[in-house]
């Protein structure tokens, strides 16, 4: 009696699943670095813009003084912003409610009293700067 092949036999099909198992995880690993890797340029790319906008000379930008809890208050033509985390956002906070957003993924930040800036992300990556920003209160 002759056998006629119609389809696969269960250790190929235990095989090819194998296969196609093994594959899936490869590319999954190599999606995730990809993904994390685009992360973690995004956020450097955002903190020298940050850097930027908050040096930017047409904003006028004053230093007016640091908190007891830290957080550095601008002055700006007769407004006063706080830089604040508010969610997962590094802000410029306006006492009115209204807010300016400048770098996504904040966990905190630290200001010293000579401007050194310190922000640390959620992904645990460490941006270090000293604001260019004259010393200046409101007048």
């Amino acid at each position: 009696m002759k056998w006629s092949k119609k389809g696969f036999t269960l250790i190929e099909v235990v095989i090819a699943m194998s296969v196609l198992t093994g594959l899936i995880g490869i590319f999954s690993v190599g999606q995730r670095q990809y993904v994390e890797h685009s992360k973690r340029i995004n956020s450097t790319v955002e903190w020298y813009l940050m850097l930027r906008e908050l040096e930017r000379p047409s904003h006028h930008f004053s230093a007016v003084k640091l908190s007891a809890a830290g957080n550095l208050h601008l002055y700006e033509n007769k407004k006063q912003f706080d830089l604040l985390v508010i969610g997962r956002n590094l802000t410029l906070h306006h006492p009115t409610g209204a807010t300016i957003r400048l770098m996504g993924n904040v966990r905190k930040y630290e200001m010293t009293p000579n401007l050194v800036l310190t922000i640390y992300t959620r992904d645990n990556q460490v941006f270090k700067a000293h604001l260019l920003l004259p010393k200046r209160g409101p007048s």
